[in-house]
């Protein structure tokens, strides 16, 4: 609640395929590292880190799929993203 509004302010200055690319690759890294959490202490940051870099991750791809959508298609992309969701 705190991290996210703060980063995605920060990175909103940044081309959003940048923070897409970026932010998905930091989720990706931060999951794998929750197969080698040792204990709960490192799980629990890890969830913390993981939920941080989400937040500016859904954004991204919300204002990617306007991008690449034609407006009269946009209903339906979104209700396809959210079924996938």
């Amino acid at each position: 609640i705190l991290v996210g509004p703060l980063l995605t302010a920060l990175l909103h200055r940044l081309p959003a395929r940048t923070v897409l690319v970026g932010s998905n690759a930091g989720r990706a890294l931060v999951t794998g590292g929750l197969v080698f959490a040792g204990d709960t202490t490192v799980l629990l940051a890890l969830v913390f880190l993981r939920s941080g870099v989400d937040s500016v991750f859904t954004p991204a791809r919300h204002a990617a799929i306007q991008a690449t959508t034609p407006p009269p298609l946009l209903p339906l992309a979104n209700g396809v993203h959210q079924a996938i969701t």
